[in-house]
């Protein structure tokens, strides 16, 4: 007759069961198998990936003149620079270089289109207080050939702003000279590029608030 107990312990708060061994007795002898090494434990749980912690962003677009605005993060080295044009244009320099232009003549806050090096993405209004962020663009250094998308919605009330989607969740706060955007993104999703695209875009969009 055979008789088998197991003894078990809890590794700590990854909920992962070691099982530290079972005693058999087999015609009266104790066997005790062989147990997993400490190195090859610690393995199985190095495999379980934490997530990383989300990155604190302090972003701000700060107007020089009715016609310039700089964007700048310092965490992530960001400084882009809207230039706006007679005609409801945009030129962006910097981390983000490309051409925009005003969806409708009548106010930048009907939306702009930012086009040029890898970057094909408009921001419009798409209900009363939304709008949305929507296009493709290419990353430095990035695999993906036909470039990869963006799309953040953007809720708007007042002067100020909200983004909370996935990945991001950011207050965009107007300030005497611009806007101060404050909060988290995850940075497996959103990186420098990402940002210089969303506040250039922002730049650009609100670029009527004080004309």
């Amino acid at each position: 007759m055979k008789m088998r107990n197991c003894l078990y312990a809890v590794a700590g708060m990854s909920g992962a069961v070691l099982a530290l061994g079972c005693l058999v007795w087999a015609g009266g002898a104790m066997v005790l198998p062989e147990l997993p090494s400490l190195e090859q434990f610690s393995s199985r749980l190095a495999q379980k990936k934490v997530p990383p912690a989300p990155q604190e962003i302090d972003m701000t677009i700060v107007r020089r003149t009715s016609l310039q605005a700089k964007v700048k993060e310092q965490s992530l080295g960001l400084d882009v620079t809207v230039n706006r044009y007679f005609g409801g244009t945009f030129r962006f320099e910097g981390d983000l270089n490309a051409a925009g232009t005003q969806r409708r003549p009548e106010s930048s806050f009907y939306g702009v289109d930012i086009l040029g090096n890898g970057v094909n993405v408009s921001l419009w209004p798409v209900a009363s207080d939304d709008y949305l962020l929507s296009g493709i663009y290419k990353k430095e250094g990035g695999k993906n050939k036909k470039g990869d998308s963006i799309h953040i919605w953007i809720h708007s009330f007042s002067r100020d702003f909200s983004i909370h989607d996935k990945g991001i969740d950011l207050d965009v706060i107007w300030k005497a000279t611009g806007y101060r955007i404050q909060g988290t993104i995850d940075k497996n999703l959103y990186g420098k590029k990402e940002m210089a695209i969303l506040g250039g875009a922002l730049a650009a969009l609100t670029s009527d608030a004080d004309r």
